[in-house]
């Protein structure tokens, strides 16, 4: 059976468009590591992982003490660990808040690390399995 004939493409499909059904990276990352985590604490079959996927995140409603959460703000994003909430406060520990700038300058004194997202990799890893699209 090959890649394709599995139950592997759709699982990836599932956990992308989770993602991309949120702006913020940073909620795509705690995804990722969560069906990590899935996968390492048993060995799932695709179709099992996909399953769980599409329960992964619930909307609204209360929250347990210690839960992930993420919040869509009117100028950026929230994501931390729930506390609690009181008198229309909410209150969230080891929390990150972003939002989006249309630029950015950046003192390069600043910068600790740079990495580069590639979206090239398989014409440079194996260029004979790149196929030109017809136009």
């Amino acid at each position: 059976m090959s890649f394709k004939e599995s139950e592997f493409p759709d699982l990836i499909k599932k956990i992308h468009a989770l993602c991309e059904s949120f702006e913020d990276v940073s909620i795509s990352k705690e995804i990722l590591d969560e069906i990590v985590a899935l996968y390492n604490r048993i060995p799932l079959y695709p179709g099992i992982m996909s399953m769980c996927i599409s329960n992964y995140l619930k909307k609204g409603g209360t929250f347990q003490k210690g839960a992930k959460v993420f919040f869509k703000l009117s100028d950026g994003y929230v994501i931390g660990k729930f506390e609690g909430q009181k008198n229309g406060k909410i209150f969230l520990k080891d929390a990150v808040k972003v939002h989006k700038e249309k630029e950015i300058t950046l003192d390069k004194e600043e910068v600790k690390e740079t990495v580069e997202i590639k979206s090239d990799t398989l014409r440079a890893t194996w260029p004979t399995l790149v196929f030109e699209e017809e136009k």
